[in-house]
């Protein structure tokens, strides 16, 4: 008998077994459900024996990290390094900067004081030696130029507010008003004292900043940080002189300092000047 015959044999005789194909398949499906369920126990069980420690470490290799307490101080080491560095140069900066502007604001007050002395000069009549005009809020003795003082009287003819002079019918010449200028702490300042007799005189008398009053404003602050303001007089000859009704030009060297982050900041100017008017 051949293969062919015994396996087609094999095949009807199987099939004439009934529910034999039922049983087979019912057979092997059993037997993988109990397969399934051996290899999950076990895995299970492999899973439960694997010691705390290390799934604590398995866990941890896989959680975010956090700073040890070497690396925070090398932290905040590094950190305070930086910002002071920054603040350090912040701060150098901010000085430059700040003298400079310092610098710009003391020049500017020298140029404006020595710009206005000097139209004053030009249109006065003269420096005088001590005030004729009395002046109620004056220092004890009165007003005198001295250099020693920081202080110095110039005489300037009385106009009325057409620019006009008014005259002294006794002398036949203009009044003169005077303008003195001294100075108080590191402050300099110009007090303005009117002649009482130039009527409708265009200057009005002028007093300390705690007594001023509408009748009588606030002596004018013409520079900050003033440390010496030196008047040298000439004569008509060029020569010096310590009188100064015979002053005909006059010197002016003026000296600011202030103090800037502990560091001193001068300035010196100066200029001379003609006197044009001798009443």
């Amino acid at each position: 008998m051949s293969a062919n015959t015994n396996h087609r044999t094999w095949r009807i005789g199987l099939s004439k077994v009934p529910g034999s194909q039922e049983k087979r398949a019912r057979r092997i499906g059993n037997t993988l459900s109990e397969l399934r369920t051996q290899l999950t126990q076990q895995f299970a069980k492999s899973i439960s024996g694997v010691p705390s420690s290390a799934k604590q470490q398995a866990d941890a290799a896989n959680s975010p990290r956090g700073f040890t307490l070497p690396e925070l101080l090398v932290s905040i080491a590094v950190i305070g390094i930086l910002l002071a560095g920054v603040a350090g140069v912040t701060t150098y900066f901010f000085s430059i900067i700040t003298r400079n502007n310092e610098l710009v604001d003391m020049t500017f007050d020298s140029q404006n004081l020595l710009r206005t002395t000097v139209e004053e000069l030009r249109y006065g009549s003269g420096v005088r030696d001590s005030g004729t005009i009395i002046d109620p809020n004056a220092p004890v003795g009165g007003w005198n130029t001295s250099n020693e003082n920081f202080v110095i009287i110039i005489a300037v003819p009385a106009v009325d507010s057409s620019e006009n002079y008014i005259i002294d019918p006794s002398t036949g010449s203009p009044y003169n008003n005077e303008l003195v200028y001294f100075k108080s702490g590191s402050i300099l300042y110009k007090r303005v004292l009117a002649h009482p007799d130039a009527t409708g005189n265009k200057l009005v008398t002028s007093c300390p900043a705690n007594l001023a009053s509408p009748s009588c404003p606030a002596d004018r602050a013409l520079a900050d940080h003033l440390q010496s303001m030196i008047f040298t007089l000439y004569d008509q000859d060029d020569a010096l002189t310590q009188d100064p009704l015979l002053a005909r030009s006059i010197k002016i060297d003026l000296a600011l300092s202030q103090d800037t982050f502990g560091q001193p900041l001068t300035l010196d100017n100066s200029i001379r000047i003609t006197l044009r008017n001798t009443f």
